[in-house]
């Protein structure tokens, strides 16, 4: 168990579903007389995150004091929010450049065949 916990990444998980199977893990060890660490469990969580949650993992590092394994899930749910926010907005962005740019790409490409 413990090896499977070390193992888990958060991926293309959610945030909630990725902390709840690290919860689950860390369940089932402390089951079976293996309890881990909140500091070891923090420090799990924040090693199966992609860079995208570089800034969660950053500012949690540097707090003084531990972070609760709540604490983190609301932060990292929030950075989650942000990055599905900004995502749908960039992409509208490059749907308007591309869709500004054919034309012009388009007509060139006809004017030089001698098409236009």
């Amino acid at each position: 168990l413990k090896g499977n916990l070390k193992n888990i990444t958060k991926g293309l998980k959610f945030v909630t579903d990725y902390m709840q199977t690290i919860k689950t893990k860390a369940d089932e060890l402390a089951a079976l007389g293996k309890h881990l660490d909140h500091e070891d469990l923090i420090e799990k969580v924040l090693e199966g995150l992609d860079s995208s949650y570089h800034s969660v993992i950053d500012a949690t590092n540097s707090k003084d004091t531990p972070i609760t394994f709540d604490e983190l899930h609301e932060k990292l749910i929030h950075k989650e929010l942000s990055l599905h926010t900004i995502s749908p907005f960039l992409l509208l962005l490059t749907s308007a450049h591309l869709a500004n740019t054919r034309p012009t790409h388009k007509l060139q490409l006809f004017a030089h065949r001698g098409q236009l």
